[in-house]
């Protein structure tokens, strides 16, 4: 065998964080985006721009005339290219560097604008009609122009905090400003801390210790208050929208009419079994409620209105089990139903005016594949623009005439197009090469087995040990996830599997993963079964695979184990403690192991309140188990994580010191949720040790 086959991949090659982890990951193009129907991208050290009609491509700007501009206005120089936006139809830069917001004419090489900029600005939203930028320092909002820094809120107050994302993220919120289409207004969330509890973080790396406060809702108590101001550019002044009671409402997927005369929100009660898609009136503080959507169990809301024109919008909804398109006109009349049958609209990505065709991403054909459609406005008619199966995300140019295309499959580690709507026009970008050519690969099989229902099927990825030998036997660890918006299984590069799968199928291990009910993309019903009982649906399914497993020749059933983070981190709790017969040795990280400590917003959709719902949190409370574990077990947490409070795992050190349990832990300094960085490396050095330790190879 020639030596380079023989070569083996470390885990500096196959964990983010490590020295050589780029070289293993396919070829891509940076900061790819539209600018009208013109593609740029970063290629090597220049911007490059593409037009599809003529296929040509050119330079748009050099690092090095960029540099050269930079170093006249006596601006710190850029090693590589800076992360930019097209802001406008002209040839306009805009480049963030660390000190600067940077307008550079890419045709004159000249900088016609700058602005300064502090490191502690964040949330940054530019605004191309007005040349504003609204942007946030500690708890205060403020916004910007070439010649004045303004404050947008007059008082700081107290646990106040204004322009930033809300609600812990839910509900597709990621930001905090929103921009009206012309620029005369900005929308922003203004959300009131006061009554929600105090929980202390702790950075041990620092001496002395340094402490930091941050507000936690957790389910059942006190929920913080948002309200919605909007800021005229015009007049200077804010009003707030008379959005009423009760409080602890969630207002979720803002989005303003063209014309700017109204802002739609959708509208969440605490319980979360009620939406309310309304409209207010910027001028006259009117409120036109336009439909609700009730459940038994919940409605999620996580995409905004996508306005077609003035008077019609597309709204998303699980109402018939699916996520499905439904056209609505801005009087909140149903006009029709877009899409229907099973499977799911994974993403709206446009609208191409002139023919009327929507752009979207589904699962049609197969749970695992995400495919682009598109999708006639007047017929609901669809037509698959993606010819190859696999994991396709598709970036829609302005008009709507073309859509790039990047795209892997289970061989493919990526390729990238760009695809004419409405026409036959194709441009290959990238073919990547195999980044793991001359090293030795994994088997990789993919199969379903029967869910605990013994009706609905799930989909599994093995991984087999490199060399294999289907006459011995081997150890097998079980890699979960289990929760909610969460899919392991897919046809993409690898089919899915992480770095540390293959690593650890070339240290002589069987990997397995299975998405149980519960996890996405399957509808629904299929993610509703863990409502009231979060635990308890997933955990039979993977019981399921495990009887899979043993069904297995090769595997050795005296060896198995479990490895999952955070909701995988209480599925690893889980079943080493309620199925401890199985498992010989387990890893759990950032593991949420009582759901009254975590979140109002994700674990009320889910478990209800305590108060409501005791039965369903008093068996999920995985103290109450921890006297049951009999395999080795190592947990994770990292010191200063905000999601999964590090009290969570203390709770079940206590839980299983008081029964005579013996627990190994690992605590993560300087980290949040994850550990993230060159520690990512020591990490999985740690897990793969614990396994091989305590499984052998």
């Amino acid at each position: 065998m020639p030596i380079k086959a023989q070569k083996k991949f470390t885990l500096e090659d196959v964990t983010p964080g490590g020295n050589s982890y780029t070289r293993f990951v396919p070829q891509n193009l940076e900061q790819m985006q539209w600018w009208a129907d013109t593609l740029v991208f970063v290629r090597d050290t220049d911007i490059i721009r593409l037009r599809p009609f003529t296929q040509k491509e050119s330079v748009l700007c050099s690092l090095a005339r960029l540099n050269n501009t930079l170093g006249k206005e006596a601006l710190p120089l850029q090693r590589k290219m800076p992360l930019f936006s097209m802001p406008s139809k002209m040839s306009l830069v805009l480049f963030q560097l660390s000190n600067y917001l940077v307008f550079y004419d890419a045709t004159k090489c000249c900088i016609v604008e700058k602005i300064k900029w502090k490191k502690d600005w964040k949330n940054k939203d530019y605004c191309l009609l007005n040349g504003y930028v609204a942007f946030t320092e500690n708890d205060d909002l403020y916004i910007i122009s070439p010649d004045k820094k303004k404050k947008i809120n007059k008082e700081s107050e107290k646990d106040v905090v204004y322009g930033q994302a809300v609600h812990r993220n839910e509900w597709g919120i990621q930001k905090g400003t929103f921009w009206s289409p012309k620029g005369n207004y900005l929308a922003f969330y203004r959300m009131d801390e006061n009554m929600v509890a105090d929980y202390t973080l702790t950075d041990n790396s620092k001496n002395p210790p340094e402490t930091k406060t941050i507000k936690y809702p957790a389910t059942g108590e006190n929920s913080h208050q948002v309200t919605i101001g909007i800021y005229s550019v015009k007049t200077g002044k804010i009003f707030y929208l008379r959005t009423g009671m009760p409080f602890d409402r969630f207002f979720t997927n803002l989005a303003w009419s063209p014309d700017e005369k109204e802002l739609y929100i959708a509208e969440l009660n605490r319980l979360q079994d009620s939406c309310t898609v309304k409209a207010y009136a910027i001028k006259t503080g009117e409120i036109r409620s336009l439909f609700t959507e009730t459940s038994a169990t919940y409605v999620e809301p996580e995409n905004p209105p996508f306005f077609i024109d003035s008077t019609r919008f597309v709204w998303q909804s699980e109402r018939t089990g699916h996520n499905h398109l439904y056209l609505y006109n801005n009087e909140g009349v149903l006009l029709r139903p877009l899409t229907w049958g099973d499977w799911d609209v994974l993403e709206l990505n446009g609208y191409e005016k002139d023919s009327g065709f929507l752009i979207i991403s589904s699962t049609g054909g197969s749970p695992l594949e995400r495919n682009i459609y598109k999708l006639s406005l007047k017929t609901g008619e669809r037509e698959k623009l993606t010819t190859v199966g696999g994991q396709h995300q598709g970036l829609v140019s302005e008009s709507g005439r073309f859509v790039v295309d990047n795209y892997s499959a289970v061989n493919v580690p990526r390729k990238i197009d760009i695809i004419q709507v409405n026409g036959k026009t194709e441009v290959s970008l990238v073919t990547a090469p195999n980044p793991y050519e001359g090293y030795p690969m994994p088997e990789v099989r993919y199969g379903t087995l029967k869910a605990a229902d013994d009706t609905t099927d799930l989909h599994y990825r093995l991984t087999l040990p490199v060399p294999f030998d289907p006459n011995k036997k081997y150890p097998v660890v079980v890699h979960v996830y289990g929760g909610t918006h969460v899919q392991l299984v897919q046809n993409s590069w690898l089919g899915g599997s992480r770095g540390w799968e293959l690593y650890m199928a070339q240290q002589g291990f069987v990997m397995f993963t299975l998405d149980n009910r519960g996890s996405a993309n399957r509808g629904q019903g299929f993610e509703q079964a863990v409502f009231k009982n979060i635990g308890k649906v997933p955990m039979d399914d993977q019981l399921r695979g495990i009887v899979f497993l043993k069904s297995l020749p090769f595997i050795d059933t005296t060896r198995v184990g479990i490895y999952g983070w955070s909701f995988g981190g209480f599925m690893s709790t889980q079943l080493m403690c309620k199925t401890p017969h199985i498992f010989k040795a387990g890893v759990a990280g950032g593991s949420v192991i009582d759901w009254r400590f975590y979140e109002v917003m994700y674990g009320e959709r889910y478990m209800q309140t305590p108060q409501i719902n005791p039965e369903g949190y008093a068996e999920n409370d995985l103290t109450t188990v921890a006297r049951n574990l009999q395999g080795k077990f190592m947990m994770i947490h990292c010191e200063l994580d905000p999601v999964v409070r590090i009290i969570n795992t203390e709770q079940f050190l206590n839980a299983a010191k008081t029964a005579g349990k013996e627990v190994e832990f690992v605590r993560y300094q300087k980290h949040e949720h994850n550990v993230l960085g060159k520690d990512r490396v020591g990490l999985f050095e740690k897990v793969s040790a614990f396994f091989i330790q305590n499984l052998g190879k």
